[in-house]
């Protein structure tokens, strides 16, 4: 007898354990106003850029992108240009 596709099929269900770190995390309120996670600076509506911070926790990989100020976006891409194009050039 051929079984029939089931939602659970063409959706499988994922489930993430969480620990208490990160629990705390997706509860933690947003800043109003928004403001530079690097200088603490007031953000418009929309920030001027976000960085991108990678990290692992034993086998899984985190991706955080924190809000940045105009100027503070300018310095950590001028100086991560700049450190690229030493580690190339060597």
């Amino acid at each position: 007898m051929k079984r029939g596709l089931m939602s659970h099929d063409a959706y499988p269900i994922r489930s993430y354990a969480i620990d208490n770190e990160a629990l705390a995390s997706l509860r933690a309120t947003r800043r109003d106003p928004p403001s530079c996670e690097v200088c603490d600076a007031p953000l418009d509506d929309m920030p001027a850029s976000t960085g991108l911070l990678m990290w692992a926790r034993e086998d899984e990989l985190r991706f955080e992108e924190p809000a940045l100020c105009p100027a503070c976006a300018l310095a950590i891409g001028v100086t991560a240009m700049r450190q690229w194009r030493d580690e190339e050039g060597s």
